[in-house]
This record gives structure tokens, C-alpha cells and sequence, in this order.
């Protein structure tokens, strides 16, 4: 295996785990030295088939364990990019929402103002109305009071043709008493 370093500092333990140090997760490259440490069960200097097992195990089993950190990161960046899908969609509805409450506000404002004037429309008609119903009452009390008086003056024109005609009778009465006499 050869050595390849990413950082300069070395760390101790494993050669295949960050040992719970902060930071990059890629140490150093595989340390050849404590990789013959760590599987060399026999202290012979060379790694045998078991041995080599074992090693293959344990990358095996890290590999598998980062496939599955890798996929718990895939997981929690989807279930982000859901969220914030989510919370633009909440902020798409509240903007619709805060406009049609505007619309509204605006709309009832113009409904409040076409009331008022209509409000004011109604009020002006009532008092029309009233004054027409006075007038009308004042017209026909009038009418009333010239017909009366139509009927008072026809029966005082009847009385007084009457009392003409019979006035006529006696003048002429009169005068042909008068020429006879």
C-alpha cells in the first residue's frame, strides 16, 4: 500500500477512523506501519490470508458504514430540500393569502364608501318622499277646499240667478203695474 498524506498531522489508533478528532474525516492516508501493527496477529512482519481477512473485513464493514453515513447525508439533504420546498410553498400561500386579505380590505373599503353614498341617496329620497306626501296632502286638502268652494260658489250662483230672475219678475211686474196705471 502506499503512503499518500492529505494533512501533515498524524494521528494515533486506527489507521482507517478520525478517532472522533474535529475537523476532515480524511486523515492521514493509510499508514502502512500501523496497518502491520493493527493486523499482524502473529508479529511476523507479514500479513497472512487470515489476517488479510480480517483486514478486508474491516474495510468491508467502514465502507459499508460510510455508504451508509452517505446515505443518511443523501437522505437528510432531500428531507432539507422537502423543508425548504415546504417553506417556500408556505411563503407562495402567505403572500396569495396577505394579497387577497389586501383585495379584500381594499374591496370592503369600496363597498363601505358605495353604501354611504347610497346610504346618502336613500336618506335624500325618504325626505323627497316626505315632502311630496306633505304636498300632496296640502294639493288635495286644497282640492278639496276648491271644490267646496266650487260647490258653495255654484249654489250661491244658483241662489242668486234665482233671486235675479225672480227680481226681474217683479220689475217687470212693476213696470206693467206701472203702465197700467
Amino acid at each position: 500500500l502506499s503512503h499518500h498524506k492529505r494533512k501533515t498531522k498524524k494521528s494515533s489508533g486506527s489507521p482507517f477512523q478520525n478517532n472522533g478528532e474535529e475537523g476532515d474525516f480524511q486523515q492521514d492516508a493509510i499508514d502502512e506501519a500501523k496497518l502491520l501493527s493493527a493486523f499482524d496477529s502473529n508479529k511476523d512482519g507479514v500479513l497472512d490470508m487470515a489476517e488479510l481477512h480480517a483486514l478486508s473485513e474491516q474495510l468491508t464493514n467502514q465502507i459499508q458504514y460510510n455508504n451508509s453515513l452517505i446515505a443518511k447525508v443523501h437522505e437528510l439533504e432531500e428531507e432539507n430540500f422537502s423543508y425548504q420546498q415546504e417553506l417556500h410553498s408556505q411563503r407562495d400561500l402567505i403572500k396569495s393569502s396577505t394579497k387577497k386579505y389586501d383585495d379584500a380590505t381594499e374591496e370592503s373599503a369600496e363597498v363601505k364608501r358605495k353604501l354611504k353614498v347610497t346610504q346618502g341617496i336613500a336618506d335624500n329620497l325618504s325626505k323627497q318622499l316626505r315632502d311630496s306626501r306633505l304636498e300632496n296632502d296640502l294639493l288635495k286638502r286644497d282640492s278639496e277646499s276648491s271644490i267646496q268652494a266650487t260647490y258653495s260658489a255654484k249654489a250661491t250662483i244658483e241662489n242668486l240667478t234665482k233671486e235675479l230672475n225672480s227680481t226681474k219678475k217683479l220689475l217687470a211686474e212693476s213696470e206693467k203695474s206701472k203702465n197700467r196705471a
